[in-house]
């Protein structure tokens, strides 16, 4: 399988604590790889790292062979990672269909001038992230709330449409933070078939941050333990389920959210 995210000894360091020691790890084109470990153990520091948000100590990442490390977020997205974060985090007054545009506008490549007057390239750009919104609607099957506040809508179908705006623009590898908190068991499973829908349909890669066990092992192709910002295991999910240094320093214990 060809790699598409490389992680090769990344340090983050925080005054005297160090959030991520010398971690490496790989991504393939098409996997969902579940990041998992106890609080504390490094997790949303690594994600933070990988989509921009923070410039590590130490280490570097690659996407599809390019150096991504420490560049801006919206060059990371560009570049095809897209990060979703445990919070929702929608236009609570605007339209579902006009917050799905929205998350495509980083990749939208008019000019001033154009977008100053509206000029032809400019319509041309917001019809087709317009199409684009309705068929990635239509692909979550909710086609009836098109037009409905954000706001308006359940908690989870706000979970839903954080996913939808983070598919607009258009990632072939999808950061997944927590996509489950705040969600009851049925509302998890729903939220789990959709992930395993948009990754089958879309063909694009995932990496999940979940404290869930029961929905990251059922949707992940391979898992990655972080302790102490240490990688401890890698592997197929009923190996490292199995593993022992795993279950002793997270199966047996509730995960919350991770510093």
């Amino acid at each position: 399988m060809t790699a598409i995210l490389e992680v090769s000894d990344l340090t983050m360091r925080f005054g005297g604590l160090t959030a991520l020691d010398s971690l490496s790890f790989k991504v393939n084109d098409h996997e969902t790889v579940g990041l998992i470990g106890p609080n504390g153990a490094g997790k949303t520091t690594a994600f933070n790292v990988i989509s921009g948000v923070l410039a590590p100590t130490s280490g570097t990442v690659h996407y599809r062979g390019s150096a991504i490390t420490g560049l801006p977020t919206h060059r990371i997205v560009r570049h095809g990672v897209v990060r979703t974060f445990q919070s929702t985090s929608v236009f609570a007054k605007a339209s579902v269909l006009d917050n799905i545009v929205c998350g495509g506008f980083v990749n939208w490549e008019t000019g001033f001038v154009s977008n100053l007057f509206n000029g032809a390239k400019t319509r041309a750009t917001q019809a087709a992230a317009r199409d684009r919104a309705m068929e990635l609607i239509r692909l979550a099957g909710i086609e009836e709330l098109a037009h409905s506040a954000a706001g308006e809508l359940s908690y989870g179908h706000q979970k839903r449409l954080g996913l939808l705006v983070a598919l607009a623009a258009s990632p072939s590898l999808l950061l997944l933070d927590e996509p489950a908190a705040g969600l009851n068991a049925e509302e998890s499973e729903e939220l789990a078939e959709f992930i395993r829908s948009v990754k089958q349909q879309l063909q694009i890669a995932v990496l999940l941050v979940e404290h869930h066990i029961e929905m990251i092992t059922s949707l992940c192709d391979r898992l990655i333990v972080l302790e102490y910002g240490r990688k401890i295991a890698d592997g197929p999910v009923a190996e490292v389920r199995q593993d022992p240094r795993v279950v002793d320093a997270y199966l047996g214990v509730d995960d919350d959210d991770d510093a």
